[in-house]
């Protein structure tokens, strides 16, 4: 198992964690925000390797309300090899901005690359 890279919600920072590891004494080196004050009901959620750091970057990005940083982190994703539309279409990281017209858009245009 490697490490796995996940972004603070607090501050943005990304740092690794060790792949399978739970949330429980997880906490951001930059800010020190634990990661259970993000994610207080999954408290022993794994962390699961993420392809490609930029999806997880765009994730963030939809997650703080930020749909160009998305977008465009999500375009970064494409450019440098990920191609699981299925799950950007069905990550719950992405609820609103599937109502964004830009967003529904890239996905027609990137799915036809």
């Amino acid at each position: 198992m490697g490490d796995v890279t996940i972004a603070c919600l607090a501050c943005g920072h990304l740092h690794a964690v060790p792949e399978g590891s739970t949330l429980r004494g997880v906490a951001c080196p930059k800010c020190g925000t634990p990661a259970a004050a993000h994610f207080p009901h999954e408290k022993m959620m794994r962390f699961e390797a993420v392809e490609s750091e930029a999806y997880a970057r765009a994730c963030e990005h939809a997650r703080r309300g930020d749909p160009e940083r998305a977008l465009a982190a999500l375009e970064e994703a494409v450019r440098g090899g990920y191609d699981d539309f299925e799950r950007i279409g069905a990550d719950p990281a992405f609820a609103t901005l599937r109502a964004d017209p830009r967003f529904r858009e890239w996905m027609s245009r990137s799915r036809s690359q």
